[in-house]
């Protein structure tokens, strides 16, 4: 199942973000592996992760019910799937 245009566009751009943040808490780790700092940008990064698992999955969802997913048992599991991912990704959040 492909994203719709406007969120494929988006998620690239926050994908880059999250990747240079992560670039970033490298270098810092590198330089000083104490730093609290890295921390602080290691947890903005998980923070940002999740807001775009949930910004793909929402247009998943999405996209599935206006193809009339119940004709098609692939999409119904991947949409499973989605779901599953997205439960075990709250419990996480909540231990």
């Amino acid at each position: 199942i492909r994203l719709s245009a406007d969120i494929e566009k988006d998620v690239t751009i926050r994908l880059g973000k999250i990747i240079g943040q992560l670039k970033s808490i490298a270098v810092q780790l590198d330089e000083c592996p104490r730093d609290l700092s890295a921390l602080t940008q290691f947890s903005s990064a998980t923070a940002a992760t999740g807001r775009l698992m949930r910004l793909i999955a929402k247009d998943i969802v999405k996209n599935a019910f206006d193809r009339d997913f119940y004709d098609d048992d692939d999409t119904e599991c991947y949409l499973k799937e989605v779901f599953d991912m997205l439960i075990d990704n709250a419990d996480e959040k909540n231990s």
